[in-house]
């Protein structure tokens, strides 16, 4: 498995963890990391073909695409808000092959509709948040535009909170939302460029 990922990347990587093909499971996984990179961990999964040969698929590309895609995703929204931060998540679905350095953000439904991205949104409470369930559906509107399929969170962050948004509070955000939003909107982009839900959390 990481023959292919050298292969495939032309860059060395370093192997996590790795749990074998299981009753679960009908696949190898592996977790990795570039090496010298131990925050960009992703994952690779490995099965025999129907003809016998071992193939491999991994998300790397997330952290290859992220700042391209982030920026994309940022020039649409600064449209609507004012102070926001954004942040690009890391699903683990497993990409296109095809997808790999040199893919720009607007070739990648061209390459591969079935790619989407998740995207987390937060806004500060008392700037521009009167309406996020109206901006996100603009928002989607945009994705569909440029081809940018996958899902949006929209979260009103409360003022006090908003300057410690940061990438690596994402996780403890999301399991204590409470504390940082009381008004949060979702709305999911299909890959054939078609708004599936439009979801008002309570």
């Amino acid at each position: 498995m990481l023959e292919y990922l050298e292969d495939k990347y032309g860059e060395e990587f370093e192997p996590l963890s790795y749990a074998g093909e299981s009753w679960a499971y009908s696949y190898d996984k592996l977790s990795a990391h570039p090496k010298g990179k131990e925050d960009q961990i992703f994952n690779i999964q490995g099965c025999k073909n129907k003809e016998g040969k071992y193939v491999c698929h991994d998300n790397y590309f997330y952290y290859i695409i992220r700042d391209e895609y982030e920026q994309a995703m940022s020039d649409i929204v600064g449209k609507y808000f004012t102070e926001f931060k954004l942040y690009m998540l890391r699903g683990d679905e497993m990409y296109d092959d095809r997808l790999n350095y040199g893919v720009k953000v607007e070739d990648i439904y061209d390459i591969s509709s079935r790619f989407a991205s998740q995207i987390l949104i937060f806004v500060k409470q008392n700037t521009d948040t009167n309406n996020i369930e109206m901006v996100a559906k603009k928002n989607a509107s945009e994705m569909i535009d440029k081809k940018l399929p996958g899902k949006i969170r929209c979260y009103s962050i409360y003022d006090n909170k908003f300057d410690l948004v940061n990438r690596n509070e994402i996780n403890n955000m999301l399991n204590n939302i409470k504390e940082w939003s009381d008004d949060k909107y979702e709305i999911r982009v299909t890959g054939a460029l078609k708004i599936l839900e439009y979801k008002k959390y309570d």
